[in-house]
């Protein structure tokens, strides 16, 4: 039996993923171990990320080999994606709004959003960021990478929900996946 090398690196992101959640979860209580966790968690990360591009890789070069379609029919194909996306995003505006409306951030409901809240405004203040949050868990660390809470600081300069921030990266997702793998 033969396994492809898609599947492997599935069974790779799946491995690191659980590496990853043991070292933020339960190795996380050993004190004696507080490096090397930080150093598997960083490589489990970064592991991810690369076996996840090389699986879109993968899958990228497998849908090239499709027909071309001629260029009148390309033309129609995408004036029918990019209506179709728009639509998708007011659909994706008129619920965020009523959403956001109804359930102000609070960390009862997502401890991550006001984190990310709190690590943005003690940047933008010039304070240090990775100080104990007593607003929250009662003095524990932010536990965030920069580049977890870095794209949301355009949104706390502008007063802006920060949740706008993670539906409109979601809608930009979309519009690539459309053009990536729609275009062929």
């Amino acid at each position: 039996m033969k396994i492809s090398r898609f599947n492997i690196y599935l069974w790779l992101i799946a491995a690191l993923a659980i590496v990853e959640t043991l070292c933020f979860t339960y190795l996380r209580k050993f004190d004696d171990l507080r490096v090397f966790n930080a150093v598997l968690y960083f490589v489990c990360g970064l592991g991810i990320c690369v076996f996840s591009l090389l699986s879109a890789v993968k899958t990228t070069q497998e849908t090239t080999t499709c027909t071309k379609l001629k260029p009148f029919a390309m033309g129609i194909k995408y004036v029918g994606i990019i209506a179709f996306f728009i639509f998708i995003c007011f659909l994706f505006i008129d619920y965020g709004n009523r959403i956001f409306e109804k359930h102000p951030i609070s960390y009862l409901e997502a401890d991550m959003l006001t984190l990310i809240k709190i690590a943005c405004e003690r940047l933008i203040h010039g304070q240090e960021v990775y100080k104990p949050v007593k607003e929250v868990w009662g003095g524990e660390l932010i536990p965030y990478l920069p580049a977890m809470w870095s794209p949301f600081l355009p949104s706390v300069l502008m007063d802006i929900d920060i949740r706008w921030t993670s539906l409109i990266l979601s809608i930009n997702l979309c519009w690539c996946y459309a053009f990536l793998f729609g275009a062929h």
